[in-house]
């Protein structure tokens, strides 16, 4: 935009230093101060009479310079006469209003400031959006590090997990081997006890058969010896009485075996049950 307003100043410009002044007004960025004609201007002395002069406005353009921004700060309009062909250095040449390409250079930078002026809008805009992007993005990072800890501490815990099962099953087992060596050994002594009983039982059978056949004694009836029947009897009743006294215990003995033997038979399926299972 600026090089389209230089080349149409260039094209109208008749004069060499209205031409460094508009050129150096089509390199500045901004326009912050424009001013009209001072009243108390000498006008004669800027005022060139020709045949068919008129009567037109050309403007001294001052400017700053601040870093590497260069702002026009003043103009002032002065009015004199010039003719439709002027001389410049001894040429004719067609000569346009300057302060007409003035105004058009001053618009298109007026369009220039207003675009950026929105762009630093838009900038500033971006830049509190980009401010409230960072916020988020910090605090997604820290949401990450709390979970990444949080990951770190839950495989730890996995681990020890891991580490205690293992514990837990290398117990277990030592335990169920040794348990089972327990249980046979167990298993062995009531076998060898059941079997220890069963003899007995069979030793206090055969006691009482032969207790059961003293019973049965052939006497002897003989008429000639009636007395002595008297003392047979009395030695039966002894007999009977010694034979009640030995058969009392044993049969206590018997039952009291029994019911011990009932009770290892019955521990006896509780532990192949444990074992079964």
């Amino acid at each position: 935009m600026a090089d389209n307003c230089h080349r149409t100043l260039e094209a109208h410009a008749g004069r060499a230093k209205t031409l460094e002044l508009v050129q150096l007004l089509a390199s500045a960025w901004s326009v912050t101060k424009l001013r009209g004609p001072k009243e108390n201007e000498n006008e004669e002395k800027r005022k060139r009479s020709t045949p068919s002069g008129i009567d037109i406005t050309v403007g001294t353009m001052c400017f700053e310079y601040n870093k590497n921004r260069v702002a026009m700060t003043s103009v002032r309009c002065d009015s004199f006469l010039i003719s439709p062909t002027m001389s410049v250095n001894g040429e004719y040449e067609n000569y346009l209003p300057v302060r007409d390409a003035f105004n058009e250079v001053h618009n298109a930078f007026r369009i220039k400031q207003n675009t950026v002026q929105l762009t630093e809008e838009k900038l500033r805009s971006l830049c509190e959006k980009s401010d409230v992007t960072v916020k988020e993005i910090e605090k997604a990072r820290t949401r990450k590090y709390c979970l990444e800890n949080y990951l770190k501490m839950t495989e730890y815990r996995l681990k020890e997990y891991d580490n205690r099962e293992n514990e837990c099953r290398n117990e277990f087992e030592k335990t169920q081997a040794t348990d089972r060596l327990t249980i046979d050994d167990e298993l062995k002594n009531l076998y060898d006890t059941n079997n220890a009983i069963t003899h007995e039982l069979e030793n206090i059978k055969k006691d009482l058969n032969s207790l059961k056949s003293s019973f049965n004694l052939e006497i002897p009836y003989n008429t000639n010896v009636i007395p002595s029947c008297n003392d047979n009897r009395t030695r039966l009743d002894i007999e009977i009485k010694e034979v009640h006294d030995k058969t009392g215990p044993l049969i206590q003995e018997g039952e009291e075996l029994q019911q011990l033997k009932t009770e290892y038979d019955k521990k006896l399926a509780e532990l192949k049950n444990k074992v079964n299972n």
